[in-house]
């Protein structure tokens, strides 16, 4: 069974009675086209099966496995050939798929296991090669990355990190990440653990390349923005957002 890994396969099931003679024509990567045309019958019934990412190119493939559906998206992990075993998203509506986030790069991967849905998000268990294997949480978008704390079995905090131009930033500089949803659970609070977290967003930002990160803090949360500041932070009113229900005061941590 292993001759198919890497080759495209489409699969015709021959039915009758579900349409008019006419010619289908399927594109195949690295085939050219591929027409199949019924000689005075009907075509068959449903959708031709086509390939929904050929991640890595040759017979040896990228061994596509622990594929798990997340609302309209199928989860998986794979090889391509330079990341490693990585997680990869396909909507299968393109023939291509998507790498979540490469967490750990270069060979071998981080190795993702464990792949939980709930609701629309995906938990997986991956090694960064920084902090052995830890847990993860992704809605398969590219407009942020989640980062989570785990104690004792059970999430305890979470922080959310917007690359630069990332869908819903708030960010109001070029090259800057977004720092977002910061929070810890009631069990540990006063136990320092969103210090480790913010930690955590200045070293995936410094590997980002970006200039600075930016946050927002809900005016008359002076404790909050405390501790932002003893970080580093800096209080800059041109990055003010004032919406119907809240003013929010921006402050910036330059990284260069």
């Amino acid at each position: 069974m292993a001759a198919w890994l890497g080759v495209p396969v489409l699969l015709l099931l021959l039915v009758s009675g579900c349409g008019p003679e006419e010619v289908l024509t399927e594109q195949v990567p690295g085939e050219g086209a591929v027409a199949a045309q019924a000689q005075g019958a009907p075509l068959p019934c449903g959708r031709w099966a086509s390939p929904a990412g050929d991640l890595r190119k040759g017979a040896e493939g990228s061994k596509p496995e622990a594929l798990v559906p997340v609302d309209a998206q199928v989860f998986y992990v794979a090889d391509d050939g330079t990341s490693g075993r990585e997680l990869w998203v396909t909507d299968g509506n393109d023939t291509r798929s998507r790498r979540v986030k490469d967490v750990r790069p270069g060979l071998p991967g981080s190795t993702p296991r464990f792949l939980t849905a709930v609701g629309r998000q995906l938990f997986f268990v991956a090694d960064d090669g920084r902090h052995g294997p830890e847990l993860w949480v992704t809605d398969g978008s590219a407009k942020g990355t989640v980062l989570v704390a785990e104690l004792d079995g059970e999430v305890v905090g979470t922080v959310a990190l917007y690359p630069p131009g990332a869908p819903g930033t708030e960010a109001w500089l070029p090259n800057t990440a977004d720092l977002r949803a910061l929070a810890t659970s009631v069990r540990v609070h006063g136990q320092g653990l969103a210090q480790p977290l913010l930690a955590e967003t200045e070293v995936l930002a410094r590997r980002w390349g970006v200039d600075a990160i930016s946050l927002h803090v809900r005016r008359g949360a002076v404790g909050v923005a405390r501790m932002y500041q003893r970080r580093g932070y800096q209080r800059v009113p041109a990055g003010d957002l004032e919406k119907p229900d809240v003013f929010l005061e921006a402050y910036l941590l330059p990284l260069k």
